[in-house]
């Protein structure tokens, strides 16, 4: 049986291994933590690569959003996964995230993407959120078509949409 000592020990060198872990970890992936007071910002480092490709900085928001287009269904999957996308977010009257990213997996032919905002940190409604999809592919079918009118002009009328043979938009203001 161990003594309370030994006990105490081990659980140090455990949290020193866990700590230094986790400092590799950032490290090897490029997320340094800039304001070690309020806000950690390897996580929105994270984020940020995620979506745009470069490190979190609050100068490249605009009142606290910076806008996105072209997110990826993996990428919008692989935030949700993170827990930087909540899928039962709605931007207004719009559909979920979880149906844009459902409607896209059926309608591959289209290689839709998405579009929509994010909120940085600093705010407390800090979020990732999805305005709209649109087609990335010139040669859209017919059942593609009629699925997009059905969602998003009748089901959750968008306020913007750009519907032909060749392209579809939606926007949810």
């Amino acid at each position: 049986m161990n003594s309370s000592f030994e006990i105490m020990h081990m659980l140090g060198q455990a949290k020193q291994y866990i700590d230094n872990a986790y400092e590799m970890l950032k490290e090897e992936n490029g997320l340094e933590t800039k304001n070690t007071q309020d806000t950690c910002y390897a996580k929105w480092n994270t984020r940020e690569h995620m979506i745009f490709g470069k490190d979190y900085n609050p100068e490249d928001y605009d009142g606290l959003t910076k806008r996105f287009e072209g997110m990826t269904i993996a990428t919008a999957e692989a935030l949700i996964a993170q827990g930087f996308l909540d899928p039962e977010e709605t931007q207004n009257n719009s559909p979920t995230v979880r149906e844009f990213i459902e409607f896209a997996k059926v309608h591959l032919d289209a290689d839709f993407t998405f579009h929509g905002y994010v909120i940085g940190p600093e705010r407390e409604d800090c979020r990732v959120s999805f305005e709209g999809i649109e087609s990335n592919n010139d040669e859209i079918s017919r059942e593609t078509l009629v699925d997009f009118v059905k969602m998003f002009l009748v089901e959750y009328p968008a306020d913007d949409t750009d519907v032909s043979d060749d392209r579809l938009y939606c926007w949810y203001d």
